[in-house]
Order: C-alpha cells, then sequence, then structure tokens
C-alpha cells in the first residue's frame, strides 16, 4: 500500500487494523490472531511440563526403591550377623550390588534419552 509519493505508509492506521483482525477471526473462528497464542508452542510447554514432571517422579520413585531395598538388606545383614555368627553369602552382596547398579543405569539411561532425543 504507497502513499501518494510512492513511498510505504509509516504507521497503521487503528481502523484498518480492527478491520484485518475482524476478518481475520471471521475466517478463522476459534482461533486467536495472537501470534504468540501459537497452539504448537503451547504443546511444546506442555510437553516439557510433564518431561518435568515425570523426571522428578522416576527419580523420587527410584530413591524410594533404592531405600526399600538398602533398608531390607541391612536388615538381612543385621539379622544374620547377630545369629551366632552367620556370615552374609557372598552372593547376595554381589546380587544387590549389581541390581542397585543396573537399575540405577539403566533408569538414568532410559530418562535421559527420553528427555534428551538426539535431533
Amino acid at each position: 500500500m504507497a502513499t501518494d509519493g510512492g513511498q510505504p505508509p509509516t504507521s497503521i492506521d487503528s481502523g484498518l487494523l480492527e478491520q484485518v483482525l475482524d476478518a481475520y477471526q471471521r475466517a478463522y473462528p476459534g482461533r486467536s490472531a495472537d501470534p504468540f497464542e501459537d497452539p504448537r508452542r503451547q504443546d511444546h510447554e506442555r510437553d516439557i511440563e510433564l518431561k518435568e514432571l515425570y523426571a522428578k517422579s522416576l527419580l523420587i520413585g527410584l530413591g524410594v526403591a533404592l531405600l526399600v531395598a538398602d533398608l531390607i538388606f541391612a536388615g538381612y545383614c543385621v539379622a544374620c550377623v547377630f545369629r551366632e555368627n552367620v556370615q552374609v553369602p557372598v552372593t547376595a552382596i554381589e546380587c544387590w550390588l549389581g541390581a542397585t547398579v543396573v537399575q540405577v543405569v539403566g533408569v538414568v539411561t532410559i530418562v535421559t534419552r527420553y528427555l534428551f532425543p538426539r535431533c
């Protein structure tokens, strides 16, 4: 839209802007003309919030599971030691340590790959 001198206008008439917004809302009912209300951006923000909630919940659950496993194993060790010098079998200790390491590494790997996919 050029003016008399061939130069583009330097300002937009507020009435013209209102007409354009009204025409947009008639053409696309239910859609906002605000560019900051992009549904893809809102979906992305919700996705990030869900990932944060998932990660925090998973880490809390992992911590609780490891704490329970440690308490049960510690109780088993104490019970074995105080019952006539019975020793804890080495295989029990190895299994406990191995399961703990596998659980931590596996969960951390899975969560990290899900939250931060390779682009």
